[in-house]
């Protein structure tokens, strides 16, 4: 993920976190936040040949069970402001934190990840496929990993079968040699902090939007961008690539500080995503947006490779990128909420008018 250097570490597991909650009260959370500014440039990570590791006794000495935070214990919990900092805080505080471990592929943290998703998906009100919001797969290290998936079916007649996909990868790096743990707060418990705040913004307030929108948390993306690879060459049911017709995908999104630049990227003009960008942009002055750029690599690559064209939302880390210094604290979570805002404002612009979605699909995606 990203064009900045990357530095290779072992997988190691974590500490083994229980994550499961199932009484969800649906929240009604308000999807009104401000603009925020990312810049953007990711490239496609490296997988190890490690194989996955007892965890390191200086990062979990102990590997009971312990309570989750308190967004995945008991009912759900009350969300009156989906891009609130607070939230938004919270949700990266959690991901981030020492006890996940870094989220390596296949550990204990990563799996922790993966049911605090599912569990902020099924509050937020989304539909599971074939009965679950997870679908496992090996990623390439032989790892047991797994997409996480929430549908927001469409409702109108004629289009509700297309698809829009929002997206966002829920690994990192584990822990390195030294024992240090690459906690991957910008890097992307940013994008995933995002991504259900979106969720947030759409289904739990009784949104019904036009075309089908898929809420994808994809897993092993910092090897080779395994999990949406498993996705596009084999999508879960009713899930048609396709009918899928865009992708915005989200990587990065939380240091909007470094460069003072929210970048979209492949959000040339005449493309789908520049034209819902631009008609809600105004409503979001506090963001400096690039919209001019060329991609990079991150997942949404996985979907171009099948077609799928969309646009890559991003914000450089010059100084803790692959970093152990990436950490929650760090993060800019003004602009963070106002990415959200803007980005949910813009796939509710997809997702009920036209932009061009139809001869953009057919004409397909460049690498």
């Amino acid at each position: 993920m990203k064009n900045q250097t990357r530095s290779a570490w072992v997988l190691v597991g974590v500490l083994a976190l229980s994550a499961a909650a199932v009484a969800c009260s649906r929240a009604t959370p308000d999807p009104e936040p401000a603009a925020t500014d990312p810049n953007a440039s990711d490239e496609a990570p490296e997988a190890t040949d490690e194989p996955e590791v007892a965890a390191d006794p200086e990062v979990a000495a102990d590997t009971a069970a312990k309570p989750a935070p308190e967004t995945l214990g008991g009912d759900c919990p009350k969300v009156a402001d989906a891009f609130a900092i607070e939230t938004l805080k919270t949700r990266v505080g959690y991901l981030a934190s020492d006890e996940l471990g870094g989220r390596a592929s296949g550990s204990a943290g990563d799996k922790a990840a993966q049911a605090y998703i599912a569990k902020a998906f099924d509050c937020a009100g989304l539909d599971a496929v074939d009965g679950s919001f997870e679908h496992a797969f090996k990623d390439t290290s032989g790892n047991d990993t797994a997409n996480v998936i929430g549908v927001l079916h469409g409702s109108d007649p004629k289009v509700g079968g297309e698809i829009l996909m929002v997206s966002a990868h829920f690994d990192h790096l584990g822990v390195g040699d030294d024992g240090a743990v690459f906690n991957g707060a910008n890097d992307n418990a940013s994008g995933i902090a995002a991504l259900l705040a979106i969720a947030d913004s759409l289904a739990a307030t009784g949104y019904k939007p036009k075309r089908t929108v898929v809420f994808a948390a994809f897993g092993a993306e910092e090897l080779n961008l395994d999990g949406s690879r498993v996705y596009a060459k084999k999508p879960p049911t009713g899930l048609s690539i396709e009918k899928t017709m865009y992708i915005m995908n989200m990587d990065m999104v939380g240091r909007y500080d470094d460069s003072k630049v929210l970048f979209c990227l492949d959000a040339a003009s005449g493309t789908p995503g520049r034209s819902a960008i631009e008609a809600v942009r105004g409503n979001f002055p506090g963001l400096n947006l690039n919209l001019d750029e060329p991609g990079d690599s991150s997942d949404h690559i996985s979907l171009c490779e099948v077609g799928v064209p969309g646009v890559f939302f991003h914000t450089p880390d010059a100084a803790c990128y692959h970093k152990a210094c990436d950490k929650a604290a760090k993060l800019d979570y003004p602009h963070l909420a106002q990415s959200a805002a803007l980005i949910g404002a813009a796939i509710r612009q997809l997702s009920d008018g036209e932009h061009g979605l139809a001869a953009a699909r057919a004409k397909g995606c460049k690498l």
